[in-house]
């Protein structure tokens, strides 16, 4: 699938960008998952679902109010993403960027 591969992103969260790296894999069948790594944490990407021109997945982020859930949707441009990503607690973010492997 196209989406396979690590992206260098900016995500803005609460007004304040951000850089990260995305990591996402899928299997014959178009299941997702991957990393989200932004602001020093790692959020695991799973039971998603990938097309030719978007992706979407739940995620769940670990804090100290504890596990965070997280729906993450988005769309493919050839190398290059978008998106955003709904916390279950909290303002949502959004992220674009390209592939860099």
């Amino acid at each position: 699938m196209g989406l396979n591969g690590t992206y260098k992103v900016k995500m803005v969260t609460m007004g304040k960008e951000y850089e990260a790296e995305y990591f996402f894999e899928t299997d014959e069948e178009g299941n997702l998952s991957g990393t989200l790594g932004a602001m020093g944490m790692k959020v695991i990407l799973d039971r998603g679902s990938v097309t030719d021109t978007e992706f979407e997945g739940d995620a769940t982020s670990k804090s100290a109010m504890g596990k965070i859930p997280m729906k993450v949707t988005g769309t493919i441009d050839g190398d290059n993403i978008s998106g955003v990503i709904k916390p279950k607690i909290g303002g949502p973010s959004t992220f674009e960027g390209a592939k860099v492997q």
